[in-house]
């Protein structure tokens, strides 16, 4: 069983995850192609909480799965507000 984390986000929730919650969440955003589902507007909001965390956020665990490229195709190809500002929210913590 994987070590569970915990962190408050930006908001200042209490913020708890897994590497399989990671992994699950990445290989959902990583099958974008460009209609947004629910399980997308999941996933990027998983992402924008867990990279929100002021304490130690999970930048090399979201590199490590290959997300930067799926978040570039979010901001590319998605017409979907929410999922765009994600995605650039995501993206620019990872660059932090």
């Amino acid at each position: 069983m994987p070590a569970a984390h915990v962190g408050r986000d930006d908001k200042g929730e209490m913020v708890r995850w897994d590497e399989d919650e990671v992994d699950g969440h990445a290989a959902v955003l990583l099958s974008f192609d460009g209609d947004v589902e629910h399980e997308h507007r999941v996933a990027i909001n998983f992402f924008r909480k867990i990279l929100s965390i002021e304490d130690s956020p999970p930048i090399d665990q979201v590199i490590k799965a290959g997300l930067l490229p799926a978040f570039k195709r979010i901001i590319d190809d998605s017409e979907d507000n929410f999922m765009i500002h994600q995605a650039l929210w995501c993206a620019t913590n990872v660059a932090r």
